[in-house]
């Protein structure tokens, strides 16, 4: 009740791309209407809409089914535009106005095709059950074809308009009469699955593309009249040019083939689209080709050239990361069309385009590595993973490629000496095993293996100080890998980064789909396959700090403000929100991208978000009203104060809703921490030494008194234990030293020093001159070696870069 929230976007300072031509949610059917003036476009939104093919501007939205649009199609008399609802009937809307004037009662589920007449006094349309036909005018049902199975229907009409071409996936096409519905024949049996269907303009042919064939037909007789060899590929779709010239088939190969049809010779080949081509469509001079892939994105090819007909500017496809670069100077992305683009961060305008590179089926940069577009600490070095598991190492500045890596995920340490990446391993016996390797940056030679994971790497993060680096598996929703599943689905992992050792896991909750670190490494951050929520872990003891709530839709990435006080969250509802880390509110909300929120990024600074969308443009918010906000502040009773000093002592959760009210009471605050808060102590060097030389004792009893003498002392011991492993002492004692230096490490804290290092947290967030003092204060009078006193030290300079 302390935070209020802003709803609607703050300020949107710059759109890197465009809005044309791209639609909001994938792409079910494109039409030109019949003057060549409209594009129409309807997909899973509940949105159809009218494009200028000549611009590529949007003209008119018009409010279709609330569950979208399987297929549109305008009348021959361009006065209607009539789409196939997801809710099973007809919606008939007038073009000039937008508005619904009429709506035929459809099949029992979603319409996937629609089809008018050649004279427009028919409507046919089909699910995966059935296909009914309508008076146009009336509105009457005609007749209805029904089948039983489920798959993807067909339909098109004879240029007559006698006959229609009707059938599912899976089954032969029927030739029905159009006024009555009755067989008038079977066409034979087509080869593999069926995905679509076209009448040659004069009518002598017809069409079955599929996954295995694309042949032609005899309507007259129902025979196969030619299987088209050269035409063959994993076709999903087919149509031919107004005057019957040209044939385009589009395909699972992510191509678009041209052919001339009386010679069965191609005779274009358009640009690959980076994902499978879903539909198109002839513009009705012929000159213009409208492809659309299973993406948002509309193409436009001059068919005499094959070139793009817009030159619009940004990415094509839709965006799967986004980066801001240390000295806040550029903005970086990467999108499904292959290419990741650098951005002046100031003016919008494009600076450098960097090409993937071809992978083995794709060529985008790869959706699921949560942290695929990673920049090296000082802004030099960019890494981008690719789909096929290649990470890709540029030169900022030059553009070119410096290294590559196989990899599915990559993190540069926070020091830039090295690289991790998460990959799997290279023999038959591992290959679906997670394995990270870390190289070093100057010469690009392995250094270590870090090995356990049972899955392939989806997710990789150094702590501040670069001491660790947490892994995640990556668990697809439902997937289950023998006896893997309680390790990769619930576990953020823990590697030391000198020894390779695992360390203790951070929990991570259900199947967790990303690790992100605050920037003072106390908290992380995960969200779950599928999952609406933010989980906040605290890394000092493992415990779940509190839960972020109020998406409608799942989460797709995350990132902390520069400070760590604020959290943004994108997700598929379209939103990007902002919370107050202390006390898990929602503070703002920024809508609007027309589609997912795929990925956030802050500014160094942190007044700034840049937020990447399935609508191939990157927003720009100005967010320092939330990041730069007033503490909210309340005068606490002594009581009060006295239950949060005891509470920094209690669980995760509540010792951290205790830093929060202590935060938001700065001068008491301090106040209380300067008196409870007592210096790290000195530790008894000479005992501590003596200790470990008693490791090396001929005696039994010696060397196991001074081990556990050792582990009682805990943290302030492990800095001397370190030392002694830096001298290399002998294998005996080295193994006795690593196995002591492993269970202080994993050794769960006492309660008393949990609460002193979340009291360091606390003025730390608190970030006065007062607070910044009594850190000081802590410095100089506590002993180098202890933690209270490392920790401190941290905390100031964390807060001296930040100014």
């Amino acid at each position: 009740g302390q935070h209020q929230i802003y709803v609607g976007p703050p300020g949107v300072l710059l759109r890197l791309g465009s809005i044309r031509l791209r639609h909001s949610a994938t792409f079910s059917s494109v039409a030109f209407s019949p003057d060549g003036s409209l594009l129409a476009s309807g997909g899973q939104d509940p949105v159809i809409r009218l494009w200028d093919p000549q611009t590529g501007k949007e003209l008119r939205q018009i409010l279709g089914p609330p569950r979208g649009v399987g297929a549109v199609a305008f009348s021959p008399d361009g006065k209607h535009l009539a789409g196939g609802g997801a809710d099973g009937a007809v919606h008939f809307f007038d073009v000039a106005t937008g508005k619904e004037v009429r709506r035929l009662k459809g099949v029992p589920t979603d319409l996937r095709v629609l089809a008018f007449s050649p004279k427009g006094d028919l409507v046919v349309a089909g699910d995966k059950a059935s296909f009914r036909a309508w008076d146009a005018v009336s509105g009457k049902v005609l007749w209805t074809f029904d089948r039983q199975g489920e798959n993807t229907p067909v339909v098109a009409f004879a240029p007559d308009g006698r006959a229609v071409a009707a059938a599912w996936g899976d089954q032969p096409v029927r030739l029905l009469e159009a006024a009555t519905g009755k067989v008038i024949r079977e066409l034979g049996k087509h080869t593999g699955y069926l995905q679509g269907l076209v009448f040659s303009p004069d009518g002598k042919a017809l069409l079955t593309v599929g996954f295995e064939e694309t042949a032609a037909w005899d309507p007259t007789t129902g025979k196969k009249v030619e299987a088209l060899d050269r035409v063959k590929g994993r076709g999903r779709c087919a149509a031919f040019s107004p005057d019957g010239k040209l044939l385009a088939v589009g395909g699972n190969d992510s191509h678009t083939r041209l052919w001339d049809w009386a010679s069965r010779k191609e005779v274009l080949r358009l640009r690959k689209h980076p994902d499978n081509t879903r539909c198109l469509a002839f513009s009705p001079d012929g000159r213009t080709l409208a492809t659309v892939a299973d993406a948002v994105a509309i193409h436009l090819w001059d068919v005499a050239t094959g070139r793009p007909k817009l030159a619009l500017p940004g990415h094509e496809e839709r965006l799967t990361s986004v980066a801001c670069s240390p000295d806040g100077r550029s903005i970086i992305t990467a999108a499904w069309d292959g290419t990741v683009r650098l951005w002046d961060a100031q003016t919008g305008k494009e600076q450098r385009r960097l090409d993937v590179g071809q992978d083995k089926e794709r060529n985008f940069v790869n959706p699921a590595a949560r942290n695929h577009l990673v920049l090296s600490p000082d802004g030099k070095l960019l890494a981008a993973v690719r789909g096929d598991e290649v990470a890709l190492i540029w030169d900022v500045a030059t553009g070119k490629e410096v290294r590559r890596y196989r990899a599915t995920c990559v993190a540069f340490s926070p020091d830039g000496k090295l690289i991790a990446c998460g990959g799997r391993g290279t023999m038959i016996q591992d290959a679906n095993a997670g394995i990270i390797r870390l190289y070093d940056r100057a010469t690009g030679k392995e250094v270590r293996e870090l090995r356990g994971h049972r899955t392939v790497l989806g997710a990789l993060a150094f702590t501040p100080d670069g001491k660790t680096l947490h892994s995640r598996g990556l668990v697809h929703f439902g997937s289950r890998f023998g006896d893997a599943g309680e390790d990769e689905t619930k576990h953020v992992r823990a590697w030391d980064v000198a020894t390779g050792k695992e360390r203790r896991p951070l929990p991570g909750g259900e199947r967790p789909n990303g690790v992100i670190l605050a920037p003072d490494g106390r908290t992380a951050a995960t969200f779950a396959m599928m999952g609406k929520t933010v989980n906040l872990w605290e890394a000092l003891t493992g415990g779940r700090r509190g839960e972020l709530k109020g998406h409608k839709d799942m989460v797709f990435d995350v990132a902390f403000s520069p400070d760590g006080r604020t959290l943004a969250s994108a997700s598929m509802d379209g939103s990007v929100r902002l919370w107050d880390l202390a006390s898990g509110k929602e503070v703002g909300r920024l809508e609007g991208h027309r589609s997912w929120v795929v990925a956030v990024a802050f500014s160094p600074d942190g007044t700034r978000l840049v937020s990447g969308s399935l609508d191939t443009t990157a927003l720009v918010w100005d967010v320092a009203r939330f990041t730069r906000r007033p503490a909210t502040l309340r005068e606490l009773t002594a009581a009060e104060l006295e239950s949060c000093w005891e509470d920094l002592r209690g669980d995760a959760a509540v010792g951290h809703l205790a830093v929060g009210r202590l935060v938001a009471s700065p001068k008491q605050a301090v106040s209380l921490l300067a008196e409870r808060l007592k210096p790290a102590p000195p530790a008894d060097a000479a005992r501590i030494a003596q200790l470990i030389a008693d490791l090396g004792s001929a005696q039994f009893k010696a060397r196991d008194l001074a081990g556990k003498e050792l582990e009682k002392l805990g943290q302030v011991a492990a800095p001397a234990v370190r030392r002694a492993l830096d001298v290399k002492p002998a294998l005996e004692v080295r193994r006795r030293l690593e196995g002591l230096l492993e269970k202080l490490e994993d050794a769960s804290l006492p309660r008393d020093e949990v609460r002193r290092l979340r009291a360091i947290e606390a003025l730390e967030h608190i970030a006065t001159p007062e607070s910044r003092g009594q850190l000081e204060a802590l410095i100089r009078a506590g002993a180098p070696e202890g933690r209270l006193t490392r920790e401190a030290t941290a905390a100031l300079r964390r807060l001296q870069r930040g100014g």
